[in-house]
């Protein structure tokens, strides 16, 4: 069951995301999902456009990988259900 919720999270967390290469993805609104190794510490690099600054690390492996895409589902639901209230309000 656990497996299952994980890859159906992936597959709304890959939506709208096109490969650029074995190491860069990028998200229609910008975003990048990127691999980068030395210099620096190695990893998978979640980074949004308007927020340069702010980029989060996730682990070098696949399992990284598809922790920024779900990282990147759940900042954009959470902005979308914010988004919702504040308008109600």
């Amino acid at each position: 069951m656990k497996k299952l919720q994980r890859l159906e999270s992936l597959m709304e967390a890959v939506e709208g995301w096109s490969k650029e290469s074995d190491y860069l993805y990028v998200h229609s609104s910008g975003a990048r999902i990127e691999r980068r190794g030395y210099p620096g510490e190695p990893g998978w690099y979640l980074s949004f456009p308007r927020e340069r600054e702010t980029v989060r690390r996730f682990e070098p492996t696949t399992y990284g990988c598809d922790q920024a895409f779900i990282a990147f589902a759940g900042k954009r639901a959470a902005l979308a259900y914010l988004s919702r209230i504040l308008k109600a309000g």
